[in-house]
């Protein structure tokens, strides 16, 4: 039986595939399936993901499909699959992100 090596996670970065930071309010591509985790300087900041495939401008609008999640802690956490565009925002505060790949691959900004 021939069995497949095992897919590893990539290096953590918190910068797109032009090697810039990645941007709250940026749209981003996933080159892979991934993991995009991040943290904000206002605990209390009310943090909005968008992810959703085929769309490179996600958001949430009546009808749409799509994953949207809310948070009031100041961080998340959130899997993203490969060929998903996603969108961070904050209401306020400094928000900070990190990529985790699993395989290779990054976030390529649109």
């Amino acid at each position: 039986m021939i069995s497949s090596p095992p897919v590893k996670f990539g290096a953590r970065t918190n910068l797109d595939t032009d090697s810039n930071a990645l941007a709250k309010d940026s749209n981003y591509l996933a080159q892979c399936d991934g993991y995009l985790s991040g943290y904000c300087t206002n605990a209390g900041a009310a943090i909005i993901i968008y992810a959703e495939a085929g769309d490179s401008t996600p958001d949430v609008v009546a009808g749409k499909a799509g994953v949207y999640l809310s948070t009031g802690d100041g961080h998340f956490n959130i899997a993203i699959l490969k060929n998903e565009y996603v969108k961070v925002t904050a209401s306020a505060g400094t928000l900070t992100m990190l990529w985790t790949p699993i395989g290779n691959g990054g976030l390529v900004k649109q």
